[in-house]
């Protein structure tokens, strides 16, 4: 007789303690064991998914930050390149401004030999750098590969030369007026239109007798004619002195000075700022004179000189 196994749905389970003898016997269905196997294999997968999906996530949020953080990197430095401009705007604004002053302030040739005289012979006025460099650049033309950094190198050396620029304009600018204040200054323009009675230096002294230093030159003209400051400068003296009668002292700054004497009338007062060509008085009389004339005397330092040497040749 053949006796087949039975074929069962279930397993059994044998468990033997250590302590006793009993033995307990289990019998478990075979479908606990495979749906165990699969919630085991189900598990397994779900975990490997969602550390599949917290890696990728993590992956793009670090990517996602790195994109913020140089969005940040790169607007703070847009922002700098900026402000790097407009200071560079500011700078070319400034230098066009001095470079216009420079030009509105620029004499003639006519009007420098007229107002420098010999004093200033063999002076040459200072030549303009050229802005065409610098104003003609056009910052929307450079290359959009260029690193950020090469860029910011260029603005820099940019705002370097036009700070340097400005800074020798600036001192152009200071010497033109210094030298336009100095010409100004210089008594070179004819007080009055006349002839030239007596010279600087020893002669004859007419009422007096004998010899004596002539400290100014004497130019005759009738009375009533208009006397005209030769130069820019201020009032120190507007009175009566021995000698001259009604006289002026004009301070022109630079250490030179100027006396009118002999006048008939006096359009001035202590203090008044005149300017070249301005009526100051009239020929007359007054003190010690043979006729109608004016003395006209130049101090340099308060030393008594020429004054031929600082008129101009014509009146």
């Amino acid at each position: 007789m053949n006796l087949g196994h039975k074929k069962t749905d279930r397993f059994s389970v044998i468990v033997i303690p250590n302590h006793s003898c009993e033995t307990r016997r289990m019998e478990v269905p075979r479908w606990y064991i495979k749906a165990g196997v699969g919630l085991l294999i189900g598990f397994l997968g779900f975990v490997t998914v969602s550390v599949w999906g917290w890696v990728h996530y993590r992956s793009a949020y670090i990517a996602t930050e790195d994109i913020r953080v140089q969005n940040v990197a790169f607007d703070q430095e847009r922002a700098s390149l900026v402000a790097k401009i407009t200071s560079l705007e500011q700078v070319v604004s400034r230098v066009d401004r001095f470079a216009t002053k420079l030009e509105a302030n620029s004499a003639t040739k006519g009007e420098l030999q007229t107002a420098i005289g010999p004093i200033a012979e063999g002076v040459s006025m200072p030549k303009l750098p050229s802005m065409s460099a610098l104003t003609e650049i056009s910052l929307d033309k450079t290359s959009p590969k260029l690193a950020m950094n090469d860029f910011h190198v260029k603005v820099d050396d940019l705002k370097d030369t036009a700070d340097q620029v400005e800074q020798r304009l600036q001192r152009v600018y200071e010497l033109r007026q210094d030298k336009m204040s100095y010409w100004a200054s210089i008594p070179s323009l004819w007080p009055v239109a006349g002839f030239v009675t007596s010279g600087f230096g020893s002669r004859h002294a007419p009422l007096a007798g004998g010899s004596r230093f002539h400290e100014g030159i004497d130019i005759a003209s009738p009375v009533g004619t208009p006397i005209k400051a030769p130069a820019d400068g201020v009032v120190t003296f507007a009175g009566y002195k021995n000698g001259l009668g009604k006289c002026i002292v004009v301070d022109h700054g630079y250490g030179v000075s100027t006396m009118y004497g002999h006048n008939s009338m006096i359009d001035v007062k202590e203090g008044d700022r005149v300017k070249r060509g301005m009526v100051i008085a009239a020929i007359g009389m007054t003190g010690r004179t043979t006729g109608p004339h004016l003395h006209y005397q130049v101090m340099v330092d308060n030393v008594p000189v020429d004054p031929l040497k600082y008129l101009a040749d014509r009146f």
